[in-house]
């Protein structure tokens, strides 16, 4: 498919697949990138569908984490949420905690925009939180050409294959919006979204695949980096993509938590008291 060609997007949630089962030397990368520093995103949490991983997000409180709004579309009962554990299938380090409540962004459930959610904790996380980006700060983090890293538990390869259990984080660029308008049509909001891509895996080559996010990455957390502080910020959440992961001339959509209506949703969600 030329580029500019319109591309059916998929949303990037995992086939359940199991948290903790055996596996055998995990290939550290997201698409084309590392394993995940703990240290640099301890924030990091895992959501679980019964018992099996389905979607990544960021704790933002004690007992709030936020992930996409498609994420947040099953049974709370049979959800539960996983923070502190880098390696799902270390079952010696973390916390498993229910869910009490939820809230999805009202633009979601009516017009798929502001694909954003929040869980309530039904126990409180000791693990380090991650500040949301406020709209000035979001705003001179993703102007087209600057530096992101994003982060998730999602598949390694193009064909968005099994997760392989343990987090991993890449570096990619927004892009302008024009470039996720000409790929995706209508269904990229350019106010409620943002446009990043990754770097050439075979850099020299024309056609190669770039560092992405992919099935299971979704509700993971994009951040920028403050050039006065070095402090990362929460600007964006893992949205959707091209059905093969990586392709050259398709960026990847994020969820903006930094726009008006999302900073505002998310700072209600999070105020609002849990049972």
């Amino acid at each position: 498919m030329a580029t500019g060609a319109m591309l059916a997007a998929t949303l990037l949630v995992a086939a359940p697949s199991p948290a903790a089962s055996p596996a055998s030397q995990p290939v550290p990368r997201i698409l084309g990138g590392a394993a995940a520093d703990p240290a640099a995103t301890p924030f990091a949490a895992a959501i679980l569908l019964q018992n099996r991983f389905i979607c990544s997000g960021s704790l933002v409180g004690p007992r709030h984490v936020v992930t996409a709004g498609h994420c947040a579309q099953e049974k709370l009962s049979n959800l539960t949420v996983v923070t502190g554990r880098p390696d799902l299938r270390n079952l010696a380090v973390g916390q498993v905690s229910g869910i009490v409540a939820k809230y999805v962004h009202p633009d979601y459930k009516n017009k798929g925009v502001h694909d954003l959610a929040v869980f309530g904790l039904a126990t409180p996380s000791p693990s380090p939180t991650i500040s949301i980006a406020q709209n000035f700060e979001g705003n001179a983090l993703t102007v087209p050409g600057q530096p992101l890293t994003v982060a998730g538990w999602g598949a390694t390869t193009p064909f968005q294959d099994k997760p392989p259990g343990f987090l991993k984080s890449t570096l990619v660029n927004a892009v302008n919006k024009k470039q996720c308008g000409k790929v995706y049509g209508r269904g990229f909001i350019g106010s409620a979204m943002i446009c990043a891509k990754g770097a050439p895996l075979s850099p020299g080559k024309k056609r190669s695949l770039r560092t992405s996010p992919c099935a299971g990455d979704s509700g993971g957390p994009l951040l920028g980096t403050l050039p006065t502080t070095g402090e990362s910020r929460l600007v964006g959440l893992v949205s959707f993509g091209p059905r093969i992961c990586g392709l050259p001339f398709a960026p990847v959509s994020y969820a903006k938590t930094f726009d008006p209506s999302g900073l505002e949703f998310l700072g209600q969600a999070i105020v609002t008291p849990l049972p």
